[in-house]
């Protein structure tokens, strides 16, 4: 199971793509300015991967489900 990345930068919210499928235990590591734009939990299951982001950016799945994330600093 790679590791995938995401920019997390202003193109992640004009992306066509914005949705991924990721396997049970696999990691992702979204790459950007995490001061400026934190990156936390927006809706889906519970709990949430994106519930506590480290610094690092790297998020691990260790249950199946659904899970939104957003900009904290840019909730709508």
């Amino acid at each position: 199971m790679a590791a995938r990345k995401v920019d997390w930068n202003l193109t992640v919210a004009t992306s066509a793509i914005r949705c991924m499928i990721v396997t049970k235990g696999q990691k992702v590591a979204f790459e950007g300015d995490f001061t400026v734009h934190p990156l936390g939990a927006s809706g889906g299951s519970t709990p949430s991967p994106f519930a506590s982001v480290p610094e690092t950016g790297k998020v691990m799945f260790t249950s199946a489900g659904t899970f939104g994330f957003i900009c904290s600093m840019h909730r709508a």
